[in-house]
């Protein structure tokens, strides 16, 4: 009887303890509680628990201008407005590339967005595209800058669509929540990261340029619309340079020789070559952060008695009136002067930059890369500018034959050559 009674009292305790958990699970949302299952079980599975909460649907599909992505399934978590009150609960949509950005918008049943069955569609302007320069122009412009104050750019057009007719596209009837993260680039090495809306309008005046309230955290870039369209993410410096960058200017073949004051100086013009991007643009400069190495790049063209024997350090030549503070002219003309010892620069060892921060036009930067140094002042791009010429080499040929010259070999009354060599 005693063994009865002990066994119904722990009983009773038992129901009692799992009563109270249930209760208090109860109170909690239903990913709390999927969390800490998860959570008391392994640290994977806490993981994976993460992932699923904020999937993205938009699958990488090798092209970069253009991406969407489907309906967060599980984005009914409760949002919190301004005031710090919960809010009707939130959805949120995700698109990206893969590689190089994601964009998330959240946004409410009050906004008259459909809670079901939308879509996140994301197309990238890339440089070469229409509109994209005078995007930039006019975004430079709204913040009092030059273009060549803007040290990076990207161009955006964001809009939601309805998932089976992406002619459709929904405009908010109130604030949205928009979270661009690019994953290629660090915001933080900028003084001041911008988003500007080019806010169609309605009337003939067509778009307006609106400077959005933006805050970065870490590498998101966080902001609130009532409206979709095109998005400009500017970053720019204000007098201070973080992590200073060495442009290398390639110089053709053949430039223009002049005298002054008995120092000989050179006209060159940039030298064009292919880019890695897919479509193999033209480029005549490599900008290196610290740490990067030069890619490689074809070759000039051989000459008929001289072949290229490559690249070489040349010194920049500021003319009053003719060139900037760099030695580049208005017309892109590249200015210079030998030194007395050229140094062969390398394309296999990344460059070291020993200055963080510089001031523009006023801090020198150092650099070396393999062996090879040199310095200057970075412009309002953060670039520190280098020279590079194109050295040329006289050759000849020496030919190794199997018989003397004129000789009758094998009696037939020929020479044969054995092999071929070009010396220097």
């Amino acid at each position: 009887m005693k063994r009865l009674l002990a066994w119904i009292t722990i009983t009773c305790m038992f129901l009692n303890l799992v009563g109270y958990h249930v209760a208090t699970a109860a109170g909690s949302s239903a990913r709390d509680v999927v969390v800490r299952q998860n959570d008391a079980q392994t640290e994977e599975k806490g993981e994976e628990v993460k992932n699923e909460a904020n999937p993205v649907s938009g699958e990488d599909d090798g092209k970069t201008s253009e991406d969407s992505g489907k309906a967060d399934e599980t984005g009914k978590n409760e949002k919190t407005d301004e005031s710090g009150k919960n809010d009707e609960p939130g959805k949120t949509i995700v698109a990206g590339d893969g590689s190089s950005y994601e964009i998330q918008v959240t946004y409410r049943k009050d906004t008259g967005i459909p809670m079901d069955g939308t879509e996140l569609a994301v197309k990238e302007l890339l440089p070469g595209d229409k509109s994209y320069d005078s995007y930039i122009a006019q975004a430079a412009a709204k913040l009092n800058k030059t273009e060549k104050e803007v040290t990076y750019s990207r161009v955006f057009d964001i809009s939601i669509v309805d998932a089976k007719d992406r002619s459709i596209a929904y405009d908010p009837k109130g604030n949205v929540g928009v979270s661009i993260r690019l994953l290629d680039e660090k915001l933080e090495e900028y003084d001041n990261v911008d988003v500007l809306h080019f806010k169609d309008t309605g009337r003939k005046s067509g778009l307006t340029v609106e400077t959005m309230e933006s805050s970065v955290d870490g590498e998101n870039l966080e902001f609130t619309t009532d409206g979709f369209s095109v998005y400009v993410v500017i970053g720019h410096e204000n007098g201070t340079v973080i992590n200073p960058r060495v442009e290398f200017h390639f110089i053709s073949e053949g430039a223009t020789e002049f005298q002054e004051n008995n120092i000989f100086y050179y006209k060159g013009t940039p030298y064009s070559f292919s880019n890695t991007s897919p479509h193999g643009d033209q480029q005549t400069t490599q900008i290196l952060k610290d740490g990067e190495a030069l890619e490689f790049i074809a070759d000039p063209q051989n000459y008929l008695t001289k072949y290229f024997y490559g690249w070489y350090v040349v010194d920049p030549y500021v003319i009053s009136g003719t060139t900037d503070g760099f030695g580049v002219g208005a017309d892109g003309s590249l200015y210079y002067t030998w030194p007395l010892a050229p140094a062969k620069i390398s394309f296999e060892s990344g460059i070291s930059i020993t200055e963080q921060t510089a001031e523009i036009d006023d801090t020198v930067v150092h650099w070396t890369l393999n062996g090879v140094s040199g310095e200057g002042k970075v412009d309002a791009d953060g670039n520190v500018h280098v020279f590079l010429a194109p050295v040329f080499e006289n050759y000849n040929f020496v030919d190794f034959l199997l018989y003397p010259r004129g000789a009758v070999g094998s009696g037939e009354g020929t020479t044969t050559n054995l092999m071929t060599r070009k010396l220097v």
